[in-house]
């Protein structure tokens, strides 16, 4: 593996951006074949993985009230073996890989699992007094591109994932206590997260939208 970057603080101290790439190479990887018709979690080894990519985080404070954090990723990877191959899902999904003469899916070419390919978040913080904070209010996102939850690709077992918060209120006494209304997964998606294959189609999804208030006190 090789990898290089830069570290910079720019703007008077008031930005800083780190941005590095890389390449892997993995010989002899082990990977992890789960489910298929008899539910069980197989190990194999895969002749080659590979990877590259671009990382980057940049922190910006423009001013004593605003803060904010982005960071961003892009991750091509991919597993290189023309005999690597495992059983298809047994629920009925649709494998899009191709498939050998004795029914096994063939692996050569795909992404590792659960490894979207981009990945962006951030957060964006105000407070109406830079001391002692006062009303306060802050916005963060998650975001990666499709991923597949297995060692094959099918149009069921992968999907991509965007999720929204909101937090805001106040703080009084010296920052001592703070009142606070917040919402996660603001838009309420729905997203597949994982999965099951062995019998059925079946995802493990989000949390759907939670809205809830807080009172902080510190002592």
């Amino acid at each position: 593996s090789v990898e290089a970057g830069i570290k910079t603080i720019l703007a008077e101290n008031r930005l800083r951006f780190n941005l590095t790439g890389y390449i892997f190479e993995v010989d002899d990887q082990q990977v992890t074949a789960v489910g298929g018709a008899t539910n069980t979690a197989r190990l194999l080894n895969a002749d080659t993985t590979e990877g590259y990519g671009l990382e980057t985080d940049i922190q910006w404070t423009p001013t004593g009230h605003w803060l904010m954090t982005f960071g961003a990723s892009w991750n091509p990877t991919e597993i290189d073996d023309p005999n690597l191959r495992i059983a298809p899902c047994a629920g009925g999904c649709t494998i899009t890989d191709p498939i050998d003469d004795d029914g096994f899916v063939l692996l050569d070419g795909n992404p590792l699992p659960h490894a979207p390919e981009v990945i962006f978040n951030g957060i964006v913080n105000f407070r109406s007094d830079a001391v002692s904070k006062g009303f306060f209010g802050s916005l963060d996102w998650a975001y990666h591109s499709e991923k597949n939850f297995f060692l094959y690709e099918s149009k069921e077992f992968r999907a991509d994932s965007l999720e929204i918060g909101l937090r805001g209120g106040y703080t009084f006494a010296g920052a001592k206590y703070e009142l606070a209304l917040f919402v996660r997964n603001l838009t309420d998606e729905e997203i597949v997260q994982n999965g099951i294959d062995f019998n059925n189609l079946t995802g493990m999804t989000n949390e759907p939208r939670t809205i809830a208030f807080e009172i902080v006190t510190k002592f």
